[in-house]
């Protein structure tokens, strides 16, 4: 037998030494797994903290010395649903803890700033909440979107426009389509405040603004031709009238009014008929048809609106047409044929087989036909007829 040469007798230590050091880090990674585990593990559940006569369980689990990222989730959903509840006060103590702690990540901290931001504006703490919502917007952090867009509604809501406005000048608000239109809608609200007391030159110059910040605010638009009129210039109130409709063609019921007296002021009756069938062959308002035929009436031509609306309510029909069409013809006393009464008898009978007959008394939803299960509150035998 042959003895195992010194550089042998080497390897084998080697070999054993690794083996040991692989089974003890092993050892350590298990445990520190296993302690993460039981960190997790330890923490109580939702509804363990928010079943009764627990508050003190909470106020210990806030008591410690130091507080992982998890634990800060756990409370931040725990303070949610108490805001959600409508217990502010207890989600105002929970956050405000958290907020005064100095061992939380950065992360951590911003989401804790920006919770209890969201209690004190549920809480009707405005200046409270405004203080920690800028302070989040100055720290450009993850919480930067949803602190503009709270900030611009607590602004909203106290209907501050310039401070929205100075917010925007300073470049301190995030360039998001919904943040950048909230701002336009706020440049026209001012805007519309300087009008009313006569102050055309700066309404003008803040109507700009709200074009330069949203080219498609239609409001802005409409604010220039109530200017326009209001100066006594219809033609230039038209003009703004039709650009805000090609930017938004809802706007139309808003401005109906107001445009068709610009339009009658100038004498222009065929142009604003032609304006008001465009817009009801594309949108269907009915509002619009029936300012199209009393516009027709004024002019002369009540047999024919008569004949515009039977046409136009045979493909939409609809109550407030209808009744447009009754109206016309006991005003103008006119006198229906077959064809036309046959007309008027199809429309009723459409309308009437499109109206809802019955109704969930413990929801409101609304049926052509009985169920004895409510399809939208899943109530039994709470249909009955609609009155």
């Amino acid at each position: 037998m042959t003895l195992p040469s010194d550089i042998d007798w080497v390897m084998f230590l080697l070999l054993v030494i690794a083996i040991a050091c692989g089974w003890m880090l092993g050892r350590f990674q298990g445990g520190r797994s296993a302690a993460l585990r039981m960190r997790r593990d330890t923490l109580p559940s939702i509804d363990f903290l928010l079943a009764e006569n627990n508050d003190g369980a909470l106020d210990r689990l806030l008591d410690v010395t130091e507080i992982s990222d998890e634990a800060v989730e756990l409370y931040l959903n725990l303070g949610r649903i108490f805001r959600d509840k409508g217990q502010t006060e207890k989600s105002i103590q929970l956050h405000q803890n958290l907020f005064s702690r100095t061992d939380l990540s950065d992360k951590a901290q911003l989401d804790v700033e920006l919770e209890l931001a969201t209690d004190f504006l549920r809480a009707g703490l405005l200046d409270r909440a405004e203080r920690l919502l800028i302070d989040l917007i100055e720290e450009e952090g993850h919480t930067y979107n949803q602190a503009s867009r709270l900030l611009v509604q607590l602004y909203e809501e106290e209907q501050e426009w310039q401070s929205i406005l100075e917010l925007h000048k300073k470049s301190k608000l995030q360039d998001l389509p919904e943040i950048t239109h909230r701002v336009a809608q706020a440049a026209c609200e001012y805007a519309n405040e300087l009008f009313k007391k006569g102050d055309y030159l700066d309404s003008h110059q803040y109507l700009k603004l709200a074009l330069r910040i949203n080219p498609l605010c239609a409001r802005a638009n409409i604010l220039f031709a109530q200017v326009a009129s209001n100066q006594g210039e219809p033609k230039e109130a038209i003009r703004c009238y039709l650009k805000a409709l090609k930017q938004d063609s809802n706007a139309m019921l808003a401005v109906l009014p107001d445009m068709m007296k610009c339009f009658i002021k100038i004498d222009d009756y065929k142009g604003l008929d032609k304006q008001l069938e465009s817009h009801w062959q594309s949108n269907h308002a009915v509002e619009v048809l029936v300012a199209r035929v009393k516009l027709l009436a004024q002019q002369g031509r009540q047999q024919y609106g008569i004949e515009v609306l039977l046409t136009e309510l045979f493909q939409h029909p609809s109550n407030q047409g209808f009744f447009a069409l009754v109206e016309m013809v006991v005003n103008e006393k006119a006198v229906l044929n077959s064809s036309q009464l046959m007309s008027v008898y199809d429309i009723l009978r459409r309308i009437v087989e499109t109206e809802y007959k019955y109704v969930c008394r413990s929801c409101g939803f609304k049926a052509t036909e009985h169920y004895w299960r409510c399809p939208s509150c899943k109530d039994w035998a709470s249909i009955s007829a609609a009155h």
